[in-house]
């Protein structure tokens, strides 16, 4: 029974540190190390099977002048409640990264251009209709206005005789 118990917290630590290994430590998104996994992973189930599959990529506008202007606390402030609020937005349809600084990728599988579109917009607009509460940091204001640029790909974004833009 010892041993069984001894197994399990092993097993249990192991499952913690790869989660670890894989998440982005400030937001709990998935880091660039799941990302590059995940991508691949739908890519080649697009390869098998002719499923779609979408990328958003997102970039949080003017970021580098939020930590100039209300310090660092506020920017991590922001950067957590982007990731909040993407990752309500796409919920199970895809998983949603930490690509780098300020930028947040969304991996689709299954999705076409004309879905993936119609969610980066919703993602952006989400993002821009209400301010963000960074009350409970130390800095100079309690509400921030954040936007985010917004691109959209697809596997099948280049059909002849489509285009779409966001």
């Amino acid at each position: 029974e010892k041993g069984l118990e001894h197994q399990l917290e092993q097993q249990r630590q192991a499952e913690e540190l790869a989660k670890e290994a894989t998440t982005d430590q400030l937001t709990g998104l998935a880091n660039r190390r799941r990302f590059d996994v995940e991508l691949e992973r739908a890519f080649a189930e697009y390869r098998d099977s002719s499923r779609p599959m979408a990328v958003i990529f997102s970039d949080a506008d003017r970021f580098k002048s939020v930590n100039d202007t209300h310090g660092h606390a506020a920017g991590d402030a922001v950067l957590i409640e982007l990731a909040r609020r993407m990752s309500a937005t796409v919920g199970d349809a895809g998983t949603v990264a930490r690509y780098g600084g300020e930028e947040i990728a969304v991996i689709l599988p299954g999705m076409g251009i004309d879905d993936a579109a119609v969610l980066g917009e919703r993602i952006r607009a989400d993002i821009a209709a209400t301010p963000f509460d960074v009350a409970s940091v130390e800095c100079d204001v309690d509400l921030l206005n954040v936007t985010v640029s917004v691109g959209v790909t697809a596997t099948d974004a280049d059909e002849p005789g489509r285009y779409t833009t966001v």
